[in-house]
């Protein structure tokens, strides 16, 4: 495994069998932390009416389904719009904009399988110190205990601390020297804040590479969201707009041409391309929101553990990438 030499701020001490609490929030223990879980999502803002615009996951109908204003079959597309949610809340292309359709099983729609494959996600532990560090060590990322949600003393020493929307979205805080390498690339701290913790980047949706990413894996299988080890370049050209009132961040546009869909990584026909580079946003909650569980197996699947041979092979990607300018 390849880490650094433990940062005594960055590790905090555990709580063993304690219950927390707070006014609006939800904890849950395991292993002596509290796991913090938001609506993450990409999607644009609020729905008005029946207006939205772009959603996190481009799902498939695994059968047919007939309802007001739709009559969908096996195969057709949907998108998924909290995926957190017990219950998908879906939507499909119409009249060139989003449109949400009600009354369809959750069975019957796929927001999985599509572009699951066996390299990624690479699986961390969320009770190995050792492997958050070396996320930090290799690629400038610290993640607050996912079991804690606070970070370390004498952060402004060398963190760039991301934005604050509430403590049911993930926080994130990177390296100094990581931050400026993707500001010379034109992000500011909102836009990279953004991208690493949306959970809605799979590929690069200028070239449709996957993207090497990661999900924590908690002693109790629950799961976090799927975050990017990297992100490319044209996300740096996004608008980001926090709003710490409404507890809520988001980037649209999001700064790249569309021509693979972020999530499932679908080649785009020009029509679609010109409508998500439209209308593709990106978007994180702050609100609390329920606790994932591992529906995928990731833990039982020791092939997705991240190992230093892995890592090398993620860093070369990135390296790859820089070189072209992507």
């Amino acid at each position: 495994m390849v880490v650094g030499r433990p940062l005594p701020s960055l590790i905090r001490s555990r709580r063993e069998n304690e219950s927390v609490m707070r006014p609006g929030l939800r904890f849950l223990l395991v292993g002596g932390h509290a796991w913090i879980s938001g609506a993450i999502s990409f999607l644009a803002l609020m729905m008005v009416g029946t207006q939205a615009r772009a959603f996190t996951q481009e799902c498939i109908m695994r059968g047919a389904a007939v309802g007001k204003g739709y009559d969908l079959k096996e195969g057709d597309l949907v998108y998924n719009r909290w995926p957190d949610a017990a219950g998908p809340s879906l939507f499909i292309i119409a009249n060139d904009r989003f449109r949400e359709v009600f009354g369809i099983n959750h069975h019957l729609v796929d927001c999985q399988s599509v572009a699951r494959e066996s390299d990624y996600p690479v699986i961390l532990s969320a009770d190995n110190d050792e492997e958050r560090l070396m996320l930090f060590t290799e690629f400038g990322i610290w993640v607050d205990n996912p079991f804690f949600g606070t970070g370390p003393q004498d952060k402004k020493k060398f963190l760039h601390n991301c934005f604050y929307i509430g403590d049911g979205h993930v926080s994130f805080r990177v390296a100094e020297k990581t931050y400026h390498r993707y500001k010379q690339q034109g992000f500011n701290s909102n836009n990279l804040c953004l991208a690493l913790t949306s959970g809605a980047i799979r590929f690069d949706p200028e070239t449709g590479e996957r993207l090497p990413t990661y999900v924590f894996i908690s002693s109790t299988h629950s799961a976090s969201k799927e975050f990017p080890f990297f992100v490319p370049r044209c996300f740096g050209h996004g608008r980001t707009k926090v709003e710490p009132q409404r507890g809520g961040a988001t980037m649209k546009p999001i700064g790249c041409v569309v021509k693979y869909h972020p999530w499932s990584g679908r080649e785009l026909r020009p029509a679609e391309s010109k409508f998500f580079t439209r209308e593709a946003s990106l978007e994180v909650a702050g609100d609390e929101g329920p606790l994932p569980s591992d529906t995928d197996n990731f833990a039982e699947d020791q092939s997705r553990r991240v190992t230093e041979a892995k890592i090398q092979a993620i860093k070369a990607q990135q390296a790859a990438g820089s070189a072209q300018g992507k």
